[in-house]
């Protein structure tokens, strides 16, 4: 499998765009439509959220449209000037169509500075169209729906939470930090720090390594991260391997491997530092 890689979204790749300037003071209300992401989804987006507060200094609100699960909605409260739309089972028309009117009822009352589509199913980038807004932006249907045109390189190399990114390249905004940190407030970190303390990991390295994914096309490759754990732990790294409950044997194979390695470092150590010299 093939990987992004930097240059294929270099300076080439937006020069060539097709679309309006706009003034980054002027907008102050962005609307998001970010469909049913998973916990790894909203993570891997935190950059997407900190380039849009980073790069409009003026912006008031960041309203997120999709249907986010019950358990996912405090992820929206750690990052600032953030709002929910909530549109439940938005693929069901039936069920979401009524969602659907009171969306395009808040851009006709509202009218936002700029809408952002980061899904790519042609009826529901549609749909979303029909929501009133300055802007459009977005990569769904080749760019049809978008106010800004242009051709991605690679695309189906590029995991979405990345190009999402990298869409706000599109509008002219190139300072994008995509390091994906987040300020945790105290009360969520505790039992971490709980954890670590109780395991005796106080003061040394530790990495943590979530080697699953809700879907099997989003997982890096099992011996990526053996490898990288083999790295880490001859760096003196302590890995921890976290997961779900349908992960579990993966986790009991990664652990074993790392395991073995860890005691073939010590032995060697051993030997090389107590026996070897006295030959």
């Amino acid at each position: 499998m093939d990987y992004f890689k930097p240059e294929d979204y270099s300076e080439e790749v937006f020069k060539n765009i097709k679309g309006p300037l706009i003034y980054p003071k002027g907008i102050k209300k962005i609307f998001v439509f970010v469909g049913k992401p998973g916990l790894g989804d909203l993570i891997l987006s935190i950059p997407f959220f900190k380039a849009l507060i980073q790069n409009f200094p003026n912006i008031k609100e960041i309203v997120y449209t999709g249907e986010i699960p019950e358990y996912l909605k405090n992820i929206f409260n750690l990052i600032p000037k953030t709002n929910l739309f909530y549109l439940p089972e938005y693929k069901i028309p039936k069920k979401s169509f009524k969602y659907w009117l009171r969306l395009w009822k808040t851009g006709i009352l509202k009218t936002p500075d700029l809408a952002i589509d980061t899904q790519r199913i042609f009826i529901f980038s549609l749909f979303f169209r029909f929501f009133r807004a300055k802007y459009h932006l977005g990569y769904g249907s080749k760019c049809f729906f978008s106010n800004w045109k242009f051709k991605e390189k690679n695309r189906k190399s590029v995991h979405d939470t990345y190009q999402t990114l990298l869409l706000l390249r599109a509008t002219g905004i190139k300072n994008i930090d995509t390091n994906p940190c987040l300020d945790i407030p105290d009360k969520f970190l505790k039992p971490s720090y709980d954890y670590i303390k109780n395991q005796g990991l106080i003061g040394k390295n530790i990495a943590a390594f979530f080697p699953g994914a809700g879907l099997s096309f989003k997982c890096w490759q099992e011996e990526n991260f053996i490898e990288l754990g083999k790295m880490l732990i001859k760096e003196n790294y302590n890995v921890l391997l976290m997961g779900n409950t349908k992960e579990i044997q993966l986790l009991k194979k990664i652990k074993a491997i790392f395991f073995l390695f860890r005691v073939l470092k010590n032995l060697y150590f051993f030997l090389t530092r107590y026996i070897l010299p006295d030959f």
